[in-house]
């Protein structure tokens, strides 16, 4: 049956509400972490003073994470409507199957 297979059951698992809070929590915290260290490897990189490289650090953090979740949003947007477009396709199969039989 196409509305019970891997891909339909993985979808529903990732869009939960509670899966869905946990993704973005981490995506958000996966663009920090490498936002941060980005930065800090070229502003390290051109030998910039100290307080600079944080700077930059603390920046390309923030623009990385807000990058990353609009990045995981725009996915899970996806991932809701191939999920949606699924559902609609096995439905007029269904409703077909369930017509002949229900004629004889």
């Amino acid at each position: 049956m196409p509305g019970n297979s891997l891909e339909n059951k993985l979808a529903a698992y990732l869009l939960s509400n509670a899966r869905a809070d946990l993704v973005m929590k981490l995506l958000l915290l996966v663009g920090g972490l490498l936002g941060f260290s980005i930065g800090l490897l070229f502003s390290w990189a051109e030998e910039s003073a100290g307080p600079s490289c944080l700077w930059h650090a603390c920046l390309a953090a923030y623009l990385t994470a807000i990058l990353m979740r609009w990045w995981g949003d725009a996915w899970r947007k996806s991932l809701a409507a191939s999920m949606r477009e699924r559902q609609s396709k096995s439905e007029p199969i269904n409703t077909a199957l369930l017509s002949k039989l229900s004629k004889s």
